[in-house]
């Protein structure tokens, strides 16, 4: 699962003069942030020198930025609101949702443009009556450090090849 994740890094590292260091970023936030959680995989401090040092796993793809192999899930319950306010719970409205799927199969895997996270988060967003400037969290896929990178410029947190800074 490492090469495609490695293909998409090394294309954007090529199109935005991005560097090891704008991945090494996002494996440094992630790993601080893991330590807040006493149920994480990893919980050692990392620094620059330790990310730096780690073993390539697929150019330009370091340990430390390939996902952990772990078991896990997560869910998401949702009930109306009348249901949420019968059982004394808080509800939180849902404003929008969007999905793209753009390839079934690591040969299918499209350009970095046309992964369909722009297209999904403009959805998003725009059905929201909201854009990036609103929000307060986001939760993103971050098993791959150039994923967040991607994600992060696809749906406007930051200038294209501007994630890493």
């Amino acid at each position: 699962m490492v090469v495609p994740y490695a293909l998409l890094a090394q294309r954007y590292l090529h199109e935005h003069g991005a560097s090891e260091k704008d991945l090494a970023e996002v494996a440094l936030i992630t790993r601080r942030h893991a330590l807040l959680n006493d149920n994480a995989q990893m919980r050692k401090s990392m620094s620059l020198d330790d990310y730096l040092s780690s073993r390539m796993i697929a150019t330009p793809l370091r340990l430390f930025d390939c996902s952990q192999v772990s078991d896990g899930g997560g869910a998401l319950s949702l009930m109306s609101r009348e249901r949420a306010l019968a059982r004394g719970l808080k509800p939180v409205s849902i404003r929008s949702l969007s999905m793209r799927s753009t390839h079934n199969s690591v040969a299918q895997t499209p350009d970095l443009a046309d992964l369909g996270i722009r297209a999904a988060g403009r959805d998003a967003f725009e059905s929201a009556s909201l854009g990036p400037q609103d929000m307060q969290a986001a939760l993103l896929h971050d098993a791959f450090t150039i994923s967040v990178l991607i994600t992060l410029d696809a749906l406007d947190f930051s200038a294209p090849g501007a994630a890493g800074n």
